[in-house]
């Protein structure tokens, strides 16, 4: 875009983070500023011409503001808020919102008293270095239904990808916990940690076991020592962990998917050669949220057609397709040495 090309409000709104932003003549405006890292939605009050001396943020849970949105897009908040109006309402009632400390702060959708328009209302006190200060104030925006379906699409077109990480992220901890990986030859992840799982299990078997029948407390427990033994006799052992691991500078080619099982990405090595890099639950459970801004990083860079430039640490290994049975050579993500 040239200098001389003006920028739309659209745009605007897009580079202050905002998915929409009513404003009036003489009175207050809001602003709505999602906050998906923390899962809240922001409600940016402020009146005009105060220098922000008047305003106040009002935090709605992501949970709560995903309702409103679907609630807009059928027209049910509409059917909903037009019989409010018709029984004379004037203040928000089946959408209203009540947060922060002891209730103190509101923010809802009415139908307004001078018209066919609606209105968002909040009631919250100004914040300054980490304190409330000053009175308690009701700000009174004017909208258009229309004006809220634009605030609705832009919402669900936003959110889609926040929510796929939360679904990732839940799939992964339920994939660890009760569904381990299948498939995957030469599994880096440290085989003690299965083995010591279930010989908890094992244990508390025989302990409840041993309260019905003493004798056979014995042999449960030789049973499960046998199982623990065989158990932790992997079929790769992993690198020892006071040796370095093995690193490798490459170049992301895609984004980090998740299959229900692991993570897999395709990058090029410095010689420019293709891998096939998996990243087990494990080790996307050992990294955390490094390991989710990777995953970031990636889906950014394949968007705007760039790479990102990482160091990895890894292992060698192979991967068995369940579909077509055939294996296939790969390199099991360990770590992340540089960024």
């Amino acid at each position: 875009m040239s200098e001389n090309e003006k920028k739309s409000k659209r745009r605007i709104y897009a580079e202050e983070g905002l998915l929409n932003a009513a404003f009036t003549l003489n009175g207050w405006f809001v602003k709505l500023k999602p906050a998906y890292a923390i899962d809240k939605m922001v409600f940016c009050f402020v009146k005009k011409n105060t220098k922000a001396a008047q305003s106040f943020n009002v935090y709605m849970d992501l949970d709560d503001f995903d309702i409103w949105m679907s609630d807009i897009e059928n027209f049910r908040m509409k059917r909903i808020i037009d019989e409010e109006g018709k029984a004379k309402k004037t203040l928000p009632e089946a959408y209203k919102i009540v947060t922060g400390e002891k209730g103190a702060f509101s923010v809802g959708i009415c139908k307004s008293s001078n018209g066919d328009g609606y209105v968002i209302n909040g009631h919250g006190k100004k914040k300054e270095n980490g304190k409330y200060t000053g009175d308690f104030m009701n700000a009174f925006v004017p909208v258009s239904y229309d004006w809220l379906r634009v605030t609705a699409r832009y919402y669900k077109l936003t959110v889609k990808k926040h929510y796929e990480e939360l679904s990732d992220l839940i799939l992964l901890e339920s994939s660890r916990q009760h569904n381990p990986a299948e498939g995957v030859q030469a599994d880096p992840s440290d085989p003690s940690e299965t083995s010591d799982a279930a010989t908890e299990n094992d244990n508390k078997t025989n302990n409840a076991s041993s309260s019905e029948n003493k004798n056979s407390k014995t042999d449960k427990d030789n049973s499960s020592a046998n199982k623990q033994e065989n158990d932790t006799k992997p079929a790769s052992k992993p690198a020892a962990s006071n040796k370095k691991l093995p690193e490798m500078a490459i170049d992301t080619m895609t984004k980090v998917c998740y299959d229900g099982k692991q993570y897999k990405f395709m990058a090029l090595n410095p010689d420019g050669k293709e891998l096939n890099i998996i990243v087990s639950n494990d080790t996307a459970q050992a990294l955390g949220e490094r390991f989710a801004e990777f995953r970031r990083a990636c889906e950014e860079a394949v968007n705007k057609g760039n790479h990102i430039h990482v160091t990895m640490q890894y292992k060698n290994g192979t991967y068995k397709d369940s579909k077509t049975n055939k294996e296939y050579a790969v390199f099991y993500m360990l770590g992340i040495a540089t960024k």
